[in-house]
C-alpha cells in the first residue's frame, strides 16, 4: 500500500509537517490498510496541486480497475470522475437526475470550449499543468 501511494518517504514523518497533499495520500492509505471491498471517498482531490492530484486519481484508478474496488466518489471536479470513474449518478435536490455513462453526460452538459494561449517559454508536464484528462490537448510548437 505504501508503493502505490507513495508513502515510504512520509512514514516517519509527524503528521504536523505534512502538505495537504501527503496528508490526503497517508489518509487513503490508511483507508486501504484491511482490504476494503468499497472506499467512500468526499472530494478526496480537493486543494492539491495537479501534480499530486494526478497522482492521488492514479491510485485511486488502479484500486478501482486492478484491485477491484468499489469506489463511492462524491465531487465536483469531473476530471475526478473521468479519471477514477466509469459511471457518474447526479443527484439534485435530493432526486436522482442522472445515472449512466460518462460519454453520455458529457455530451449533455455542452459543447466543449477551447482557450487558446501561447507561453514564453517551454513548461513541462504541460497536460498535467493544465488539469489532464482526455479533453486537454496541447501543442507545442
Amino acid at each position: 500500500m505504501s508503493d502505490l501511494m507513495d508513502l515510504d518517504e512520509l512514514l516517519s514523518k509527524p503528521v504536523r509537517e505534512l502538505s495537504l497533499g501527503q496528508r490526503v495520500r497517508c489518509e487513503v492509505g490508511a483507508a486501504l490498510l484491511h482490504q476494503p471491498e468499497i472506499l467512500l471517498l468526499d472530494e478526496p482531490t480537493i486543494g492539491l496541486d495537479l501534480l499530486v492530484k494526478d497522482r492521488v486519481r492514479e491510485g485511486l484508478r488502479y484500486l478501482r480497475k486492478e484491485l477491484g474496488v468499489t469506489i463511492l466518489l462524491a465531487s465536483h471536479d469531473f476530471g475526478d470522475v473521468e479519471a477514477i470513474c466509469d459511471r457518474a449518478i447526479l443527484i439534485n435536490n435530493g432526486l436522482l437526475r442522472y445515472d449512466g455513462g460518462l460519454e453520455k453526460l458529457r455530451s449533455l452538459t455542452g459543447p466543449a470550449r477551447t482557450i487558446e494561449f501561447t507561453l514564453e517559454q517551454s513548461t513541462p508536464n504541460l497536460d498535467l499543468v493544465l488539469g489532464g484528462g482526455p479533453e486537454v490537448e496541447s501543442e507545442v510548437t
